[in-house]
């Protein structure tokens, strides 16, 4: 293994120190998308349990969204739009526009908020306490 990773190019500190884990990091593509930063293989087992549905969708020509939301059984789930200052987006379009994330936008939905209030509300951030 060592000299098949020197083979291929790679330093020999890391042919020799890298695990797995890191193997895979160090060559797998970083997607981000609603603002959450993951491998591909990261997002695959998250999504998918599987390590290489969202390489394989995205080496066919998918979009990054539709490799992250499409099911595996094809079904192109319609995401609701939602209406605010006379414009109609979904979710993750309104995460972009407004700099919020997805999660946070989707959690304060469910939790009943009204629109004007999701989109507006400044996203708190958590102060560590130093000991």
């Amino acid at each position: 293994m060592i000299y098949g990773r020197i083979y291929k190019g790679w330093e020999p500190k890391d042919a020799i120190f890298l695990n797995k884990e890191d193997v895979i990091r160090k060559c797998d593509k970083m997607i981000t998308f609603n603002g959450v930063t993951k491998t591909q293989i990261e997002w695959s087992r998250s999504l998918f349990n599987s390590e290489s549905t969202v390489a394989n969708r995205l080496a066919n020509k998918w979009t990054i969204e539709q490799a992250l939301t499409i099911p595996l059984n094809g079904t192109i789930i319609e995401m609701e739009k939602y209406e605010y200052k006379g414009e109609s987006h979904t979710l993750p379009e309104w995460a972009r526009i407004t700099g919020i994330n997805f999660k946070c936008l989707d959690t304060r939905i469910k939790r009943g908020w009204s629109i004007e209030k999701a989109f507006e509300t400044p996203i708190h951030k958590k102060i560590k306490k130093s000991n």
